[in-house]
């Protein structure tokens, strides 16, 4: 009977090695379809592989949950060698002891954020459930690092760790929820319903159907009753929540994170939160948070969804003239104006939003390029101005203030070779426009059902 039959481990068997480098891998990502196969194939073979594999695990879930409870404050207080905020010095054990958690709390820092669904006796692994996915990223955004990199349309699972520099990326999680975060900011999916904001902000937008989604914190657990609301969580400041609609309840942890009050909030209030200070639902002046998502609004508009190369982006300096405001291969949506009257009275379709969709390669692009995608918004479209004629008699009423455009030929989309229509319900226009380097640019106005 051979050795992994047995389950005796025989010098040099490299199958451990490989275990434990795929659950090192699992610990920090979803592992793909040729890793999972061979995971599962050793889990298979040997018992003894098995239980390394659930020991392996089992220290490091300790791990995590000792990261949980160590703040980046902390964790450079103890690399420092201070044991608290006196600058005291610890003994040298202490000290030894410190650094270690510090250095493992540091090391796993992502891989806190991570998960391992591992299901039924066979220990077959598989990804972990998709929540969501990404249906909006500024154009300006920024990640953390490589790893925490993501694209437009991606979808995130259960443990994923999304680290923002800068910028915002907006997440449909279903079920009537979505929600901004704006950088520089990280956030960990636990679950269906459920987030944990280490660091930053969330704005989220939930309905009926997601009653209950929850924004964590170390300070409180932040539960929607349906609406509006922002949640701030910043290191030094504890938690803050603003209710812009609705109503939602904040369940106040202690120092060990165990809920011990909960408040309700409704729209127009605000609280701030800090378990480690013993702040326990402090009212404040919504005012004093400030409007966190004044950037988001200004480059979002009322489109709630993007795909393909639209980006949405705030109009920043207005000049939409060819050269002057590239694209870097993305379609810029701009929203405009907001409640201006219809140029058409004869249409009676009361006020519009309206958004131009702007694409410039510019003079250095030397091969052609085609900007696909689509944008939904949360009213019906009236109209797409795409001829250059109907830009140039439409910049004065729709355009950003102060906006300057040119009045090329070419400006507008070209028949033949652009397409722009709206989808059979009215509320999304896809695109597909080309450039070159000699007509590097192309534009066109949507008009949106607006609110005066």
């Amino acid at each position: 009977m051979s050795d992994a039959s047995s389950g005796n481990r025989s010098e040099g068997d490299d199958r451990y090695g490989a275990v434990r480098r795929l659950a090192d891998l699992a610990c920090v990502r979803p592992l793909g379809p040729t890793e999972t196969a061979e995971l599962n194939a050793l889990l298979a073979s040997d018992l003894l592989l098995r239980q390394s594999y659930a020991a392996y695990l089992d220290v490091h879930s300790v791990l995590l949950r000792r990261r949980q409870s160590v703040t980046p404050t902390a964790v450079l207080r103890m690399l420092s060698g201070e044991d608290d905020a006196s600058g005291a010095r610890p003994t040298p054990a202490r000290r030894l002891r410190t650094g270690l958690i510090a250095a493992v709390a540091s090391l796993t820092a992502v891989a806190a954020m991570a998960a391992v669904a591992v299901v039924g006796p066979e220990w077959f692994i598989g990804p972990p459930p998709a929540l969501g996915h990404i249906v909006a990223l500024a154009d300006d955004v920024a990640w953390a690092d490589d790893d925490a990199a993501a694209a437009l349309g991606d979808i995130v699972r259960r443990g994923r760790v999304v680290a923002l520099e800068s910028g915002f990326v907006t997440f449909d999680l279903g079920r009537e929820t979505m929600f901004d975060l704006v950088g520089p900011a990280t956030v960990r999916f636990d679950g269906a319903g459920r987030v944990s904001l280490l660091q930053g902000r969330i704005g989220a937008r939930v309905g009926e159907r997601g009653r209950g989604f929850t924004v964590a914190t170390e300070d409180a657990d932040v539960v929607d009753l349906g609406t509006e609301f922002e949640v701030t969580k910043d290191f030094s400041d504890g938690t803050r929540v603003r209710v812009l609609e609705g109503r939602v309840a904040t369940h106040f942890k202690d120092a060990d994170g165990t809920p011990q009050r909960v408040q309700e909030l409704l729209a127009g209030q605000a609280v701030r939160l800090d378990a480690f200070a013993g702040v326990v639902a402090d009212l404040i002046d919504p005012a004093e948070s400030g409007d966190a998502f004044a950037e988001v609004r200004a480059a979002r508009g009322r489109a709630v969804r993007f795909s393909g190369a639209a980006r949405p982006v705030a109009a920043g300096v207005p000049d939409f003239r060819e050269g002057r405001r590239l694209t870097r291969g993305v379609v810029q949506v701009v929203p405009e104006r907001v409640g201006v009257p219809h140029h058409d009275p004869a249409a009676d379709v009361g006020v519009v939003d309206s958004y131009l969709f702007h694409y410039d390669i510019g003079d250095g692009a030397y091969v052609d390029a085609t900007g696909r995608g689509s944008v939904t918004f949360a009213g019906p479209v009236i109209a797409v101005l795409s001829a250059t004629e109907d830009l140039i008699a439409t910049d004065a009423a729709y355009g950003v203030d102060g906006a300057v455009f040119g009045s090329v030929a070419h400006r507008g989309v070209e028949v033949g070779d652009d397409s722009v229509t709206v989808s059979p319900d009215g509320r999304t226009v896809l695109f597909d426009i080309d450039v070159t380097a000699s007509r590097a640019l192309d534009q066109f106005r949507v008009l949106v059902r607006g609110t005066p």
